[in-house]
This record gives structure tokens, sequence and C-alpha cells, in this order.
């Protein structure tokens, strides 16, 4: 992507990461992926009401909208 030789690339970042936990220990690792995971969860829950807005989902009508409509367009089509 940069244009560095793969190699380098993995063997750079192999040896920032050794030397990132031998400074910063285990903790300071543990402390990263807790945070990864906070923001990927944050992320998906994000891009999952994003979608759901996107075709009008809505939690207040009983009978799903967007099944509704699927079912709808589908049966239209199947038939012709």
């Amino acid at each position: 992507m940069f244009g560095v030789n793969y190699l380098i690339a993995v063997t750079s970042v192999g040896v920032l990461m050794i030397l990132y936990v031998t400074v910063g220990g285990m903790q300071a690792t543990t402390r990263v992926q807790i945070t990864k995971a906070a923001l990927l969860l944050c992320g998906g829950t994000l891009l999952v009401f994003a979608v759901l807005w996107h075709f009008d989902f809505s939690f207040a009508e009983p009978r799903f909208k967007l099944c509704r409509s699927a079912r709808d367009r589908s049966a239209a089509t199947q038939f012709r």
C-alpha cells in the first residue's frame, strides 16, 4: 500500500509489537484489546441501527414493515 516490501512491513510490525509488550507490559496490551473490543461493539451497533433506519424499521409497529414489504414484492414478482 505504501510501497514497502511485505516481508519488511510484517517484520517491522512484529518487532514494534514485541517492544510495545516488553515496555508496556501485558496490562497495556490488555487495555488496548479492551479498547478495540469496545470500538468494534460500538461500530457494529451503529451499523445495525443505520441499516434498520435506512429500511424504515420501527419497534413501535407490531408487524415488521420490512418483512411484509419483502413478502409482498416477492409474491408480486413470483408468477410473472
